[in-house]
């Protein structure tokens, strides 16, 4: 399984709600993204 350099966490930009996610780089290179589920908004939800 891949492991991430680097976690980058950070707000979703697409509306104002604030749901918080995780950004996981390898090699400069976004290659995941996880919902947080330690956020009350989002609950580890990344969208539908």
């Amino acid at each position: 399984m891949l492991q991430p350099d680097r976690v980058v966490k950070t707000t979703c930009p697409y509306c104002g709600v604030g749901c918080q996610i995780d950004l996981l780089l390898k090699d400069g290179l976004i290659y995941r993204v996880n919902g947080r589920f330690d956020n009350d908004v989002n609950q580890g939800s990344k969208g539908k």
